[in-house]
């Protein structure tokens, strides 16, 4: 695959778990509405760039794609039929972050209807790719490749957003005492959503990487099972970065200022590794399954 089919894909996972970080860290911290509109903004620009990459790789010996071959491919194919899902709730998202952006609905509005949408488009994502390859187990596939997504959406979207709003957390607060506190309650209540989002994605991982697989000397044996296991070592140390910060860190934020200087920066090093893990998965994307041929 050319190197912008990867980038295409990669840009739209992004989205999609900034799009669920931003919808999740709304509840632990006061969000400004150009966060999710910023996030909305990248998963669309996700979903268009994975049609026009889509199109140049079924048509780009044929002069690229044109308007004929766009409507061939998004309204004959089943991978049109799963994009156009994903265009959909893409464009909800878009659509609701533009009107909170202009209206500034209430936050008992806003932040349920954020979650709906984000898992809207998270289910839709799962539409396309390998999660159809099976279609005799499309009833497991798709919700555990929506499981994972949201899991890493929960996970590093979440943290990734509240990094950047950790100077405003306890802005308001009288005196430092008061905001260390601040910042202790919401890390550690995002910790609970880390924990449980970590063992949502292991399982929906395992589970789906054995069905991929087939068997599991597919794991060393062939490039994606090799691919795979690049993927779950680097996630294991994103995972290494969480736990230290979730038992070595947080403890110490209602009490010293350099926690949270410590928490910032291993949680830059866990968000860096989580963009890696990104970029893996979109090229194992690409990557033939050892179980279609099986």
């Amino acid at each position: 695959m050319a190197w912008w089919y990867h980038a295409a894909a990669f840009l739209y996972i992004s989205g999609l778990v900034l799009v669920v970080g931003a919808a999740a860290a709304a509840w632990l911290v006061p969000v400004p509405a150009r966060v999710p509109l910023l996030t909305a903004v990248v998963l669309a620009a996700g979903v268009a760039a994975r049609l026009v990459a889509q199109g140049q790789m079924a048509f780009g010996e044929m002069g690229g794609l044109t308007r004929e071959f766009t409507r061939l491919i998004v309204f004959e194919t089943p991978w049109g039929w799963g994009w156009r899902w994903q265009a959909a709730t893409a464009a909800a998202v878009l659509l609701a972050a533009i009107i909170r952006r202009v209206t500034g609905p209430a936050r008992i509005v806003r932040e349920p209807l954020g979650v709906v949408l984000a898992m809207s488009a998270v289910a839709a994502a799962a539409l396309t790719g390998h999660a159809m390859a099976f279609p005799e187990l499309i009833w497991a596939m798709v919700p555990l490749h929506a499981l994972h997504v949201a899991g890493a959406g929960l996970w590093m979207g979440t943290l990734a957003v509240l990094l950047v709003r950790l100077g405003s957390i306890g802005r308001d607060a009288r005196d430092g005492a008061a905001r260390r506190e601040a910042v202790a309650l919401t890390f550690a209540r995002f910790s609970s959503l880390a924990v449980v989002a970590v063992g949502v994605m292991a399982v929906s991982g395992v589970v789906a990487g054995g069905l991929h697989l087939g068997e599991w000397t597919a794991l060393w044996s062939t490039s994606y099972g090799r691919m795979l296991l690049l993927k779950v070592g680097v996630f294991a140390l994103a995972g290494a970065c969480g736990a230290y910060n979730w038992q070595r860190v947080r403890p110490g934020l209602a009490i010293e200022d350099e926690a949270t200087r410590q928490l910032r920066r291993v949680g830059s090093i866990e968000v860096a590794l989580g963009v890696v893990v990104l970029a893996l998965t979109s090229l194992l994307a690409a990557l033939p399954m050892p179980a279609e041929g099986a």
